[in-house]
């Protein structure tokens, strides 16, 4: 009861907030560290010993290698990210270009002041789309 009360206190009540913290390692690693730990159990029962520096190197180099392929998975998500980046830019130029084009033709038909705002915005449209097309080629 006394273990309920804690979970209630520290939690939100929602089951999975009680593996938050284990969220984050993937279930390889998990199995991994396992393996590993069982390893070492049976070797010590058996009376075997390891080399300590063949341990220590073993350790390091798990630890470089799981640094290795979080830093891989998230270049990964960063270039997925930059992909999507560019395709909604050049998706914003068009329309852009085409508000600007239609304004510019709408505003030039109108001989009003609210035809001059028009061409006035579509010139200053058409620079946005100017800048934003060199920053598409820059990130190409």
């Amino acid at each position: 009861m006394a273990y309920a009360r804690h979970y209630e206190l520290t939690t939100s009540g929602l089951n999975f907030d009680r593996f938050v913290d284990q969220f984050d390692e993937p279930t390889l690693n998990k199995m991994r560290q396992q393996y590993w730990t069982a390893k070492q159990l049976i070797r010590k029962k058996l009376g075997k010993k390891e080399d300590e520096h063949l341990l220590a190197s073993d350790a390091e180099f798990d630890t470089k290698l799981a640094l290795f392929r979080f830093v891989q998975e998230t270049s990964d998500q960063m270039l997925c990210c930059i992909d999507n980046y560019q395709h909604y830019l050049s998706e914003l130029v068009q329309v852009e270009f085409e508000l600007s084009k239609m304004l510019k033709d709408d505003g030039g038909a109108e001989m009003t002041a609210a035809g001059r705002v028009m061409v006035a915005v579509a010139r200053v449209l058409a620079l946005s789309v100017h800048h934003s097309y060199f920053a598409l080629l820059k990130l190409s």
